[in-house]
């Protein structure tokens, strides 16, 4: 059996130390056993969610969307993108600005567009350990989850949470709005097919959430 909070705790701790972490230090800092974190840390690997590098004698591992970000120069690049946005659709809706934002930047970056299809259908498998659990995104202290999945249904439900949203109602709304259109662009640059990116509870706590609706039931886009 699988256990949730085990995953939680090791992506948690990896995400406070962008530098990397041993088994024996991940292990540490968990409080679970080394040979409990080994089984977990193969877990993430093969959902593709972790990325390992040899240095010395030493092995480290990262979140692969944190070593990304790094590698990739993703802030520079985000704020050049931002900044070019900002002065050319002031009055533009933060949807639309989202939207925009988050096509230009994966443009910008070495490895361009994704097939998620692909790589959902080939990870079904272990990918169904993590509906529920935060994953790090690209961006430093903000994280998503994606609530349990019904692959009769034709709607994912999706939460963006961290320091972003810790903020009054009236700023995360405007947040969360700029949030669902960098979901929609995300999701157009990858050739997803849906109908349309809902906000849901949009007063609820310090995270935005949102309902994906696609046209065809989930099993038959990615499975």
């Amino acid at each position: 059996m699988v256990r949730k909070e085990v995953i939680g705790s090791i992506i948690d701790t990896l995400q406070s130390f962008p530098w990397g972490l041993t088994i024996e230090e991940i292990a540490n800092n968990t409080g679970y056993h080394r040979n409990t974190v080994s089984k977990y840390i193969a877990i993430l690997e093969e959902a593709g969610f972790l990325i390992k590098r040899q240095i010395g004698k030493y092995t480290l591992w990262f979140i692969r969307n944190i070593y990304e970000y790094f590698r990739e120069s993703t802030a520079e690049k985000f704020l050049a993108v931002l900044i070019k946005h900002l002065k050319n659709e002031l009055n533009a809706d933060l949807f639309e600005t989202g939207r925009n934002i988050v096509k230009d930047m994966l443009s910008s970056l070495s490895h361009k567009k994704l097939n998620l299809k692909k790589m959902l259908r080939e990870r079904a498998g272990i990918l169904r350990y993590f509906t529920g659990v935060y994953i790090p995104t690209v961006v430093p202290g903000v994280k998503f989850k994606i609530h349990e999945v019904t692959l009769s249904n034709n709607f994912l439900l999706i939460e963006v949470s961290g320091k972003i949203c810790n903020v009054d109602l009236e700023t995360k709304k405007e947040i969360c709005e700029f949030m669902r259109g960098y979901i929609w662009g995300l999701l157009e640059f990858n050739d997803i097919s849906f109908s349309d990116i809902e906000k849901i509870h949009e007063n609820d706590g310090g995270s935005c959430k949102f309902k994906i609706v696609f046209d065809e039931p989930i099993a038959e886009i990615f499975l």
